[in-house]
């Protein structure tokens, strides 16, 4: 391919993820009423939206590092800068579409070639996933604590610690001893014949790896605790959050320039 076709193509790729973005972004204003949209930015405090742009684009980057920790520990190196392109479309898509799945797609996909394997990269992402998420219920179960401390009752608030105590349960034998876990998968893996046990390999190396380390479940837990933490506080305070908006924007720009 010579330098002038390389360019052209370029150019053309820009300019249908010009075109893509731009209906996706058009989809979404039309389903949206402007004028009450309008309405609550007149009210937004603008120290407060600051702060929760600031938290929320913070947020993204340190996930962004959580994902390139968890990665480095099955010896694929991805600068942040990329994975911070990835999550930010992911984030866009994930608010777009009826569902999460979207965006973790958009994630495996990325990173499927630099690890040398969708289920390596799949992994990866489902393990990010649910440190999140486990992360999300500590923090809810915390805050919960606290406002009883301060006489306020929160009805089924004793449960939130369940989610996290019932995740710690089932990581722990997963990462410690994989092994376990192949052999209750071994009828699925023999019925999926030679694909499904390659994959189930796959699986329990990358659990392996992540049990040689446990340094690294525990810095990206903080992490996500702490993430979890710092960005409710200004986001709460706004009316109107800017967190959907910035997602597409910034996607709009990563993926375009």
């Amino acid at each position: 391919m010579t330098h002038q076709s390389a360019t052209r193509s370029r150019l053309l790729l820009v300019i249908l993820k010009l075109a893509v973005s731009a209906g996706l972004l058009a989809v979404l204003l039309a389903r949206t009423d402007l004028a009450s949209l309008a309405n609550r930015f007149t009210r937004v405090h603008a120290g407060w939206a600051v702060a929760a742009l600031g938290s929320y684009l913070l947020m993204v980057v340190v996930s962004a590092w959580r994902w390139r920790v968890l990665l480095q520990v099955q010896a694929v190196a991805m600068p942040l800068g990329r994975l911070t392109e990835s999550f930010l479309v992911a984030t866009f898509f994930n608010n777009f579409l009826p569902s999460n799945i979207g965006g973790d797609v958009v994630r495996v996909a990325d990173t499927a070639q630099p690890a040398g394997s969708k289920t390596l990269a799949a992994t990866v992402v489902l393990l990010d996933r649910a440190i999140g998420l486990v992360a999300l219920f500590a923090v809810a179960a915390a805050g919960a604590f606290l406002a009883g401390l301060a006489g306020l009752d929160l009805p089924g608030s004793r449960f939130l610690w369940l989610p996290v105590v019932l995740a710690v349960a089932a990581l722990l034998p997963a990462l410690r001893a994989p092994h376990v876990l192949a052999r209750l998968g071994a009828p699925l893996a023999r019925l999926g014949g030679d694909w499904a046990r390659e994959r189930s390999l796959r699986l329990v190396g990358a659990l392996e790896r992540f049990g040689r380390r446990p340094s690294a479940i525990v810095t990206t837990s903080a992490a996500a605790v702490l993430g979890c933490s710092w960005c409710r506080t200004p986001r709460s305070r706004v009316a109107a959050s800017p967190s959907l908006e910035c997602a597409a924007l910034s996607a709009l720009w990563y993926r375009c320039r």
